[in-house]
């Protein structure tokens, strides 16, 4: 039994600065040999929008918790008490998302989401999926190291 679970919950960085990260590296792979010093401070800032994001450090044998935002090996984020893990939740939710500069479009996607409550009030995110299966692989992992149970509340 594990009494220390430490989880990716999402991404610091949107999804279009994440590719501009990637581009940054490939970048300064290419440029390194004629650029030397552009290409470290271009590969710098690749790692840092493709490594930064927030994570969830849960303690069950000190009864502490922590999230936090990971960058590039550096976590910012205080350790924090509860007194129960009561249990884990996932909803079905609906968001709504828009694409493009110049003409904008709309859209609806649903997605799973999951959150471990403490405490009987407060809620503590742990991510989320579009596919059911994926996020419940996850969760159920968790839900056996800290020893409680999953429940769905969008049945």
């Amino acid at each position: 039994m594990k009494n220390k679970i430490d989880i990716y919950t999402h991404h610091y960085f949107p999804f279009h600065m994440i590719v501009l990260g990637l581009a940054f590296l490939l970048m300064s792979v290419i440029i390194s040999m004629m650029y030397p010093v552009v290409a470290i401070v271009l590969f710098m800032l690749g790692i840092l929008l493709v490594s930064t994001h927030y994570r969830l450090s849960v303690d069950t044998e000190n009864k502490k918790y922590r999230e936090y935002l990971w960058i590039t090996g550096f976590k910012k984020g205080e350790k924090l008490p509860y007194k129960q893990i009561i249990d884990i939740h996932i909803k079905h939710i609906t968001q709504s998302i828009e694409y493009g500069f110049v003409s904008r479009v709309r859209g609806r996607k649903k997605v799973y989401s999951a959150a471990i409550e403490i405490d009987g009030n407060q809620s503590l995110f742990v991510g989320e999926h579009r596919s059911e299966k994926k996020l419940l692989s996850k969760v159920n992992k968790i839900a056996e190291a800290v020893q409680t149970e999953v429940y769905k509340s969008y049945e």
